[in-house]
């Protein structure tokens, strides 16, 4: 804290400001004389901040700063949840020319307006929501119209992204959403997503922001213990998708063949199924790829069957991996059987085929 006190104001850089538990964060009102700090600013141990009028007008004076990072650093023996902190967090507004926002340990029941506001965050492109474990829903975000980037992680309690209205999410490319094992509602309308990245998340909610994407180049489903199914056009309508991975959903039984079909045979670069999978078809093989891919199916112990149109589609792929699946034993064709080995080429499958 002296180190706060001896700057003058025209400093220009302090990449870290504690409040102190001393003076009941009274500190964090000496930054509203240093207006011109620019590049990254961390506050850390928000929790100790009780008086909100001192912290007010801290932060929306600094039109250089370009990231700013909230951290609550709450001990895990304190709850939260009370409005004292969401006075905090309303005050701490920042100036609009602000492009990289993260909040971590907030323990509000709700975010602050001016989060989701676009004139509050013109310019905004980046955002990460972190251990804010009271929050049970969190704004639409979608009028801010130049994020690119959102992160949300270990939101324990979070049910639901709310949905907005008008315009949504005109440049919003990445969206990773880890360990909100309750989340079940979000927006769906994305006209530019290109990678989602979903990690121990309910079901609910992976089925809801996925049932409209239309421009995804890469899907990574993970650790989503109640997702039992996946819609058949989360493929078939995103046709620039090369990379998917699926893994240790315990609960998906199988997709909609359709789907799954286009993403094996025409545009995955790569998918790897790490399930209870019980049936795998792909078919329908699309002949106008023009890139060869990689298929791997691994430890998926319920998978029984591979469906008739597997092996002819093996061509389509520079190598076939297959592993850790204890009951297939075979691969049915026309009433015909090949043994399944833990590692196949296109070469070496052709090799079998002359036998049928």
């Amino acid at each position: 804290m002296c180190d706060v006190f001896k700057l003058p104001s025209s400093a220009s850089t302090l990449p870290i400001f504690v409040a102190s538990e001393e003076d009941l964060g009274r500190g964090i009102s000496m930054l509203e004389h240093l207006n011109n700090l620019g590049g990254t600013l961390d506050i850390h141990c928000l929790c100790r901040v009780k008086e909100t009028s001192l912290a007010k007008g801290a932060l929306n004076e600094k039109r250089n700063l370009r990231e700013l990072r909230l951290h609550w650093n709450r001990p895990s023996s304190v709850g939260g949840g009370d409005g004292d902190e969401l006075l905090v967090l309303e005050v701490l507004r920042p100036h609009t020319n602000l492009q990289r926002l993260s909040i971590e340990g907030f323990g509000g029941v709700k975010f602050s307006a001016w989060l989701s506001s676009g004139s509050n965050l013109p310019y905004l492109v980046s955002m990460e929501l972190s251990n804010c474990n009271h929050c049970e829903n969190i704004p639409s975000f979608g009028g801010l119209h130049r994020l690119k980037k959102l992160e949300l992680r270990s939101m324990a309690n979070l049910k639901e992204w709310l949905e907005g209205g008008g315009v949504m999410f005109p440049c919003l490319e990445e969206v990773s959403i880890e360990n909100c094992p309750k989340l079940r509602r979000a927006p769906h309308l994305f006209p530019k997503f290109k990678s989602l990245e979903l990690e121990n998340v309910g079901g609910m909610g992976v089925v809801s922001i996925t049932s409209s994407l239309t421009s995804l180049t890469s899907l990574t489903i993970k650790y989503c213990e109640d997702l039992e199914y996946l819609q058949e056009e989360l493929v078939s309508n995103n046709s620039q998708l090369n990379v998917v991975v699926i893994s240790n959903c315990p609960k998906l039984k199988a997709f909609r063949e359709e789907g799954l079909a286009s993403a094996s045979t025409s545009v995955a670069d790569e998918i790897l199924l790490n399930t209870f999978l019980r049936k795998l078809v792909i078919d329908e093989i699309d002949f106008s790829l023009t890139r060869e891919g990689i298929l791997r199916i691994s430890k998926c112990p319920e998978l029984e069957s591979i469906g008739k149109g597997f092996l002819s589609s093996l061509v389509f792929f520079e190598s076939v991996q297959v592993s850790g699946c204890s009951k297939p034993k075979h691969i049915e064709l026309s009433q015909r059987f090949i043994l399944f080995s833990s590692w196949w080429t296109p070469t070496a499958i052709e090799n079998w085929r002359r036998f049928l």
